[in-house]
Formats: C-alpha cells, structure tokens, sequence
C-alpha cells in the first residue's frame, strides 16, 4: 500500500473543508484511513480499500460502475457512477457500523488522483504542442469524459 504524505492529508483535509465547510482530521488506522470532523472522537468514515494505483502515472487502470440508486444513496445525475481502479465493488459499498461509516472504496485517492492529475505526471504520449491528449487519458477510454467525477463520489460522501 502507498501511503499519502502528510502534506498531501492536508491537501485533501482542505479540499474537504472547502467543498463541506468543516474541518476534517485524516489519519491512518491500520490499512485504512480514516476521515472524522476536527474535534469529534466518535463518528468517523472509514475508506478501507485503498487503491495503490491512485499514487501511478497510468492509464490503464481499471474501472468499473457502481449504482447508488439500488443500494439506496442519491446520485445527483442519476447514472451510475464510475469507479476508477478497481473492476469491481464490493456489496453494499457503504456499510454503518453503529454511527462509524465504513466506504469500501477510495473516494479520497481518486480525489487526489483525478485533481492533481497523476495520470499525465511523466508521460512521453504527448500531442506536438506537449500536451496530454484526451484521447489517450483514462476518463476518455472509459466514457468519463464529461461527467464529473469528483464531484459524483463527493456528494455520496456528503
């Protein structure tokens, strides 16, 4: 498992205090990492899937779609949502452990790869201005392009 540095915690503490308006505390427990509100022992979300591939520069990883709907959360567009690197999720995705929440998938490594833009971080597949092409990016090989992902498993963090 590659591990966030505590800079990068930070970032995302920040990135999650801007989009919620709280302040949030990241640590790691165990082989998961754990979200709670600054100040606030009990009540804490759990990610325990953390996805190694978040921290590469590629392409190629795999994804899958997963449906809020039938397992009883709220999409804001209503279509299933894509799960970057993995190829399947675990059912229910969400579990409540007495007030803990428990994801089984890495909202908080996708955030960080898909807003800092691992994926481009090194690569040669450059067009001849230097760009990263779309074409060749994950979002556009697994019709993501447009939809707005982040934002998506945001929500259901919400």
């Amino acid at each position: 498992m590659t591990n966030f540095t505590l800079n990068a915690l930070d970032w995302l503490c920040l990135i999650l205090q801007e989009r919620f308006g709280h302040k949030f505390i990241l640590s790691y427990q165990n082989q998961a990492l754990k979200l709670s509100l600054a100040g606030q022992t009990q009540n804490y979300i759990l990610f325990s899937k953390l996805i190694a591939s978040f921290f590469q520069s590629r392409s190629d990883i795999p994804c899958c779609l997963w449906d809020a709907k039938r397992e009883g959360w709220t999409n804001v567009l209503g279509l299933r949502i894509s799960a970057l690197g993995v190829s399947g999720l675990q059912n229910p995705l969400i579990r409540d452990h007495s007030g803990n929440i428990e994801i089984h998938y890495d909202i908080l490594g996708l955030t960080y790869w898909m807003l800092n833009r691992i994926e481009e971080i090194g690569r040669i597949d450059l067009d001849r201005h230097g760009r990263f092409p779309a074409i060749n990016c994950h979002a556009y090989k697994n019709n993501y392009l447009e939809r707005p992902i982040v934002d998506q498993w945001l929500y259901i963090l919400s």
